[in-house]
């Protein structure tokens, strides 16, 4: 996933199974697809915080790791935009969001019903000092369906430039 120089998130499937859902006659199974994709990958930036309610559970250890896990719940109601609901784990000694697990809450504004989507998210420090998501594991039931959703994170590259400051006479 790749975002360009105006934010937009840029995404390439690389591979997809058979697409079995557009033969069902169930419109939330694809829009709460969407919602997963619109919150993955999960972030608490500065003005993510301030729409969101921490509240610290206890310590714990993430694969072997001291961490505090924190329950998230949201502010407030927001009918545009998903939400998310749950728990997430953050690094004791880098302060990083390690895991996730919780639910989509759906903005309902002109949309159509949507069912929210349970999910987790597993993190891996993949440069030895920040954390990335590596894998996303979605679901979602209805009308006694169950949908499951993957996505794999891979092939991060580091990205920079270079920068000449040239002095005119």
């Amino acid at each position: 996933m790749i975002f360009d120089d105006h934010g937009r998130r840029l995404a390439s499937q690389t591979a997809a199974a058979f697409d079995s859902l557009s033969r069902l006659p169930l419109q939330v199974a694809s829009d709460s697809s969407s919602i997963f994709h619109e919150l993955a990958p999960l972030s608490f930036d500065s003005d993510a915080r301030s729409k969101y309610s921490f509240t610290y559970l206890r310590d714990a250890q993430i694969d072997g790791l001291p961490a505090y896990q924190f329950g998230v719940v949201p502010a407030f109601a927001d009918q545009r935009n998903p939400q998310f609901q749950g728990i997430i784990w953050i690094g004791g000694t880098s302060l990083s969001l390690l895991r996730a697990a919780g639910v989509t809450l759906p903005g309902t504004a002109g949309m159509s019903y949507r069912v929210p989507m349970h999910f987790v998210e597993f993190r891996s420090q993949l440069d030895g000092k920040h954390w990335f998501p590596v894998l996303e594991v979605g679901e979602v039931s209805s009308q006694g369906m169950t949908f499951r959703e993957t996505v794999k994170f891979s092939n991060y590259k580091r990205f920079g430039s270079t920068a000449k400051l040239l002095v005119a006479p």
